[in-house]
């Protein structure tokens, strides 16, 4: 869920349902095609733990390029915060 959450403060108000939609679709396919292809390499396993560790330093990379674009949007602490719930006010 940690990456749902980064990805909703890089993405515009108005653009969150779409790029939430595309985030969710290509996560269902990657649940998908990921054992079928795993499946196909068993044999070689030695071909899985390459894949697997390309895919994990492209990720790295990625994440070095982006990280400063990582921004809390408001300075203040008390913004963050999650505000209380008062049931009693009915």
């Amino acid at each position: 869920m940690l990456q749902v959450s980064l990805f909703t403060r890089q993405i515009s108000d108005d653009q969150q349902g779409m790029g939430q939609g595309i985030q969710r679709f290509v996560v269902n396919i990657a649940t998908v095609v990921g054992p079928l292809f795993a499946g196909a390499l068993l044999p070689s396993t030695w071909s899985i733990v390459c894949t697997m560790f390309v895919i994990v330093a492209f990720a790295t990379f990625s994440l070095t390029i982006v990280y400063r674009s990582f921004r809390v949007r408001s300075t203040d602490e008390s913004s963050s915060l999650i505000p209380p719930i008062n049931y009693n006010d009915d």
